[in-house]
């Protein structure tokens, strides 16, 4: 337990050094910029963006972090990082503060190793997830007008759902709904609250156009991500459970009882992407209101 609580805690403070280095290139690139007095021009700043609508779209990894991670070798760790997609709308209602409504849809996956103090538990487990987040933004630096600020760094916090559907495979291939098979005596709920906190930067290719890069750890309210929280308990002996039992590497201990996971813990996860930012809806330029208002010469 002590072991996975140090690998939850690196995580977060990986996503954490990501965060604050992607604010301090935002804000290095925003200290190399000239001229303080074009990004206070009216005549210059163009469009304001408050009240625009943008459409996000992103790639990138996730990692679980669980019952069956917490003697990850270095390598395994690459091996078990997954793929990750998500798309989204956002809407700035603030200079500093927007909010993005988002889906998800990304793998988990897990695994005891050879060689680590679980290697004869013989776990594996694959989980596809589709999550439904209402995020909230902070600017770093005010996004209240179409400046010569290229970077911007932001941080990030918000609520949401993860559906996911949990499977493990035998030694012959084939593949199990970790759900259906009830190990643990039980069909758990197959849907959990998320809370993701992250941060991230946008660099600003054109008005309509932004790319950056986001970081983010969720944690949840279950602790079946990977389809492992407690003990075996296993009542009726269906031919779906017999035939796993026979060519799996969990093997006759599915019947014999023993310990699986530690229940008094929560599953989590972190991910990473690259996304693209586009603007469709151009607002009326701010600089003819400017000009209407210039005293003739």
């Amino acid at each position: 337990m002590a072991a996975r609580k140090q690998l939850v805690f690196h995580s977060l403070k990986h996503s954490l050094a990501i965060a604050l280095l992607l604010m301090f290139a935002g804000i290095a690139g925003v200290q190399a910029q000239p001229g303080k007095r074009l990004r206070n021009n009216p005549l210059y700043s163009g469009y304001n963006s408050i009240g625009e609508l943008s459409y996000h779209f992103g790639i990138g990894a996730s990692h679980y972090f669980g019952d069956v991670s917490y003697d990850f070798t270095q390598y395994s760790r690459v091996l078990y990082t997954r793929p990750y997609m998500q798309f989204g709308l956002a809407y700035r209602f603030h200079e500093r503060f927007a909010a993005r409504l988002q889906t998800a849809i990304f793998q988990l996956r897990g695994g005891d190793q050879p060689e680590t103090p679980n290697a004869g538990r013989g776990i594996n487990f694959t989980s596809e997830n589709t999550e439904v987040t209402l995020l909230g933004f902070y600017d770093i630096i005010p996004q209240n007008k179409g400046t010569r600020i290229k970077f911007s760094p932001y941080l990030m916090a918000g609520i949401g759902f993860n559906y996911f559907r949990v499977r493990t495979q035998d030694k012959l291939g084939n593949w199990y709904s970790v759900r259906s098979l009830e190990l643990e005596g039980i069909a758990y709920r197959p849907i959990t609250p998320v809370f993701p906190i992250g941060g991230g930067v946008r660099y600003r290719i054109r008005r309509e156009l932004s790319i950056g890069i986001e970081a983010s750890y969720r944690f949840t309210l279950t602790d079946y991500l990977d389809g492992v929280s407690s003990s075996y308990d296993v009542g009726n002996v269906t031919p779906e459970l017999r035939e796993f039992i026979d060519n799996s590497n969990e093997g006759r201990r599915v019947l014999t009882g023993g310990q699986r996971g530690n229940s008094g813990s929560r599953d989590g996860y972190f991910s990473g992407q690259v996304f693209v930012e586009i603007k469709p809806f151009r607002k009326t330029p701010a600089t003819k209101k400017y000009r209407s208002r210039r005293r003739p010469r």
